[in-house]
């Protein structure tokens, strides 16, 4: 990667030496007790690293330079070596790459050729080595020496910084118990070691803050197709993805800018289309991913479920389902009681339950009871097990109960979403959606969706729309046909997680301030939330309305810890800041992320500074809480026992295979569910749900019956009419750029001259309206909350939409943060963060805060 566009691109070593010999602060590391405000201009002052500035959010950003893949070092000067590397952002591809290490230190990526993944980094990839020696990483251990989010540090050692933290720690377990102490745990520098220091979480029972973030549309997935690894993010797609595209005959991207989020995937999906695939994109907003499509259909955002269903009725409408795989692989011939509408099963007929295999889960044996089926072969019901040509469509009346098939009821559910009735719902011609549901049958057909299409209060809706869409088409368990998405699966080892059988309490981060508020969590007494333990979590910033966040959590902890690797908006708030080790600095394993692989992180670098990787912080925090009986070992201990479980162990997946071949298997790969088998309850397709469950038991009474089917209802806030749209008339989304992923990446200093502030995309008109022009800084605002960006004027922005790219931290802008605007509500069954539904209106911003 050359640099050859930036004139003032230097080597890193220079600017490297400077940042490793000098001290964090002037005042601050001479006397201990003197306060030091860690601004960025204060940084370079006492670092010595000014190799050049660029203004942002009105204050100054330094600029590091890495040496370039096409620039050459003094090799007389350096001892220099190539490592085998990896990334890591969590939900991202985790590339395979080569990593130059000169003096002890990661200077330079460059892709290796031979690479299982990722064999084409991407721009945060190749920005690495930047981010490790940032002006924000975290250097050492320090404690507020000023107002709590005032940004004033005093640095302190190791020792104090365990001790004050424990000592407070005891005193709150004593008093109200481990759950008084609340842990938001996020991807620090390492993966499997910050997960895996979960194990102190489960030993003093916290309270986990579950993050609600991107799981509407698997949660909708799963009811449909069941989730082979319950508490991941799974889809029923073919994989490895890169060899499966070429398979494919048409993809559809429902709100999918692949070309921006995952530029890695982006290359395969181009090189699938110049041999044939035709790339079909669904989206509000002409995107680079649109512009590539070889067709574009816009919609009304938040209405892709409606569409969806509109497909449905129209493929059954002119009889191009797929009736084999409807019977074969569905619960569309299970028979619904019309009383209960659950499913008539053979008990219902005087037969009696067999019992099943052992739950592993339980260890309790299974209940044998199959649902009933009317066989066509013999006229009869008979168990499902038994059918030989079970009919799809009816009902009947056996032995006094009603029944109907379950495709028969989604029929006639369907009936309602006629193009000509969704067409000025979705704002969509009629004869488009007809187009569409064509498209969708002439397969191989791939889907592949942007978080964004499923970030509005209906977002659960989308996942089983495209659930039931699946089913109709048969599109799941063939070559080139599914779902193409994350595939994450959690690799812990029971024993090692929970060595004293106790765990900690999840409570929605949707939820917070309410428990926090009321001291009740379902309907019970809970204790006091005390104090806050942040690791390499975006807790404030990276989770919906920021400034509810820090009112009504944040203002009400007592003691506030943030370990990570940069100093982020979370770490500004707390009262003890820890310098996590990144993940080229420790060893670690990574549970697979888009792949069925178990991954090895090499150790690449020791850890700058006084930075520790995540389980020796735990170790630490453990020993002076009297707990260290549970931490002895080391790092290479602790990953050998959490790979020591019967499935890898049985499949040759150990330390040293992985240090060897860096990536393994450990699933099956090729097409998913070829062998019609599924994780759900029935082991069929169940686009009829007996008993809807939310994503997470919150303790309330639902209303289960409106779930069984897939449907549409509009979202929340963004939809026309709602009394938020009245007020606040445009709807504003996040989305991934190619600079950051998530939060990560913020201090990415080569990156951030390309996006050197953030930034909001709106359409050409509605600024005209406002008297806003290309250039112009801008409030946005709402009833939540208001951020400054710099407007951005696109032609191919919907009207009434504006877009911004996530990961900006607060400091970053120069007045409020976008962050701020989007709402807490929780959708009951999806429990999931809807970062797009927000309502905001904007207008010139004329300075100030």
């Amino acid at each position: 990667m050359g640099i050859s566009r930036f004139a003032k691109a230097q080597p890193l070593e220079p600017v490297l030496k400077a940042f490793f010999s000098t001290k964090l602060g002037g005042e601050m590391s001479e006397a201990k007790g003197s306060a030091c405000t860690l601004t960025r201009r204060g940084f370079l002052k006492t670092t010595g690293l000014a190799a050049g500035a660029a203004a942002v959010a009105g204050g100054a950003q330094p600029v590091l330079y890495a040496l370039a893949a096409d620039q050459k070092a003094d090799e007389s000067q350096s001892e220099e070596k190539v490592v085998p590397g990896r990334c890591y952002f969590g939900g991202c591809f985790s590339c395979n790459y080569n990593v130059t290490v000169r003096d002890g230190r990661a200077v330079k990526v460059s892709p290796d050729p031979d690479a299982l993944f990722g064999r084409r980094p991407c721009l945060k990839g190749y920005s690495l080595p930047q981010w490790m020696y940032s002006n924000d990483r975290i250097k050492y251990p320090m404690k507020r020496a000023g107002e709590r989010g005032e940004n004033k540090w005093e640095r302190i050692t190791w020792e104090e910084a365990i001790q004050t933290i424990t000592e407070k720690w005891k005193g709150y377990i004593e008093q109200y118990g481990g759950q008084s102490i609340l842990v938001s745990t996020g991807s620090s520098g390492a993966r499997f070691s910050v997960s895996g220091s979960m194990r102190l979480d489960n030993i003093l029972q916290l309270t986990n803050i579950e993050m609600c973030a991107d799981w509407a549309v698997y949660h909708g997935l799963h009811r449909v197709y069941g989730n082979p690894a319950p508490g991941t993010m799974t889809a029923p797609g073919n994989e490895p993805f890169e060899e499966d595209i070429f398979n494919t005959k048409t993809v559809f991207m429902w709100g999918n800018n692949l070309s921006e989020a995952y530029p890695q995937r982006w290359r395969y999906l181009v090189e699938a289309q110049e041999k044939g695939m035709r790339i079909v994109s669904i989206d509000p907003n002409e995107t680079t991913m649109v512009a590539r499509s070889d067709e574009w259909y816009t919609l009304r955002p938040g209405s892709d479920p409606a569409l969806m269903l509109s497909m449905v009725q129209e493929i059954i409408a002119e009889d191009l389902q797929d009736v084999a795989y409807l019977k074969s692989d569905t619960v569309g011939p299970f028979l619904v009681r019309d009383d209960t509408k659950e499913f008539l099963r053979m008990s219902d007929l005087g037969v009696e339950p067999t019992e099943g295999p052992v739950n592993p889960m339980t260890g309790q044996p299974t209940t044998i009871d199959p649902p009933v089926v009317w066989d066509t072969s013999s006229g009869k019901e008979v168990s499902s097990t038994e059918a030989v040509d079970p009919e799809l469509v009816g009902s009947w009346i056996i032995e006094g109960f009603k029944v109907t098939t379950a495709y028969s009821l989604m029929v006639e559910s369907v009936q309602e979403y006629k193009p000509e009735a969704v067409a000025d719902i979705i704002d969509m011609p009629a004869e488009d959606i007809r187009r569409l549901a064509r498209l969708a049958v002439d397969g191989p057909v791939s889907h592949m969706f942007g978080l964004g299409s499923q970030a509005y209060d209906n977002g659960l809706q989308f996942g089983s729309a495209l659930g039931l869409l699946l089913a109709v088409t048969g599109m799941v368990g063939k070559p080139g046909a599914g779902v193409q998405a994350t595939a994450f699966i959690g690799l812990r080892n029971a024993a090692f997680l929970f060595p004293t059988g106790t765990f900690t309490t999840s409570i929605p981060v949707l939820q917070l301030p309410e428990v926090i508020q009321t001291g009740t969590f379902k309907n019970k007494d809970y204790p006091p939330a005390k104090s806050l333990w942040i690791k390499g979590s975006a807790f404030v910033g990276g989770r919906p309305d920021k400034n509810k966040i820090i009112s009504d959590v944040i203002d009400k902890m007592e003691f506030i810890v943030c370990q990570d690797v940069a100093f982020t908006d979370s770490a500004v708030y707390a009262d003890i800041v820890l310098p996590a080790a990144h993940y080229y600095e420790v060893e670690d394993i990574y549970g697979s992320t888009l792949s069925y692989h178990v991954q090895h992180g090499p150790k690449i670098v020791e850890p700058a500074f006084e930075a520790k990787p995540d389980l020796q912080i735990a170790k630490l925090l453990a020993e002076g809480l009297g707990l260290g009986q549970y931490f002895e070992g080391d790092d290479e201990s602790w990953l050998r026992e959490q790979l020591d479980t019967p499935a890898l162990t049985a499949q040759g997946i150990t330390l040293d295979a992985l240090r060897e071949k860096k990536n393994m298997r450990f699933m099956p790969g090729g097409v998913a569910y070829a062998d019609g088998v599924y994780s759900t309850p029935t082991g069929k397709v169940e686009f009829y749900c007996e008993k809807p469950l939310p994503r997470v038991d919150l303790g309330l009474e639902l209303d289960v019956a409106p779930e069984r089917l897939p449907r549409f209802y509009p979202p929340y806030e963004a939809w026309p009419e709602t009394e938020a749209m009245k007020k606040y008339p445009l709807i504003l989304i996040p989305e991934h750029s190619r600079g950051r992923f998530h939060t990560g990446g913020f201090d990415g200093v080569w990156l951030n001259e390309i996006e050197p502030e953030p930034i909001v995309r709106m359409n050409i008109d509605d600024a005209k309206a406002r008297g806003i022009e290309e250039g112009d800084y801008v409030e946005v605002y709402n009833d939540r909350g208001r951020g400054v960006a710099k407007a951005r004027l696109c032609a191919g922005k919907r009207p009434g939409m504006m877009t911004y790219p996530k990961g900006f931290q607060g400091r970053q802008y120069k007045s409020g943060d976008l962050a701020s605007l989007c709402s807490l509500r929780c959708e009951p069954f999806a429990v999931n963060a809807s970062f797009g539904d927000t309502c905001v209106e904007v207008r010139k911003w004329e300075g100030g805060n």
